[in-house]
């Protein structure tokens, strides 16, 4: 968990496997940003150097309330 390395794999695959249709891998995306948001609450918000699998921290939190994750 300690850099989403594992669950922005997850979501690559899942993506390839079904020839790069999002819309088959939600459970992915959701996984992914969760463990972004893991991150960022135990290393800061203000964190300047987030995993390379994840978003800006403001972004990231656009991205989890469109997807009601938040």
């Amino acid at each position: 968990m300690a850099d989403c390395q594992k669950e922005a794999c997850n979501l690559q695959n899942c993506i390839q496997r079904h020839q790069y249709n999002q819309s088959k891998c939600e459970e992915y995306v959701d996984s992914l940003l969760k463990c972004c948001n893991s991150w960022y609450s135990q290393k800061g918000s203000e964190n300047k150097e987030p995993p390379h699998s994840c978003p800006q921290y403001s972004i990231l939190l656009r991205q989890m309330k469109d997807r009601h994750l938040l």
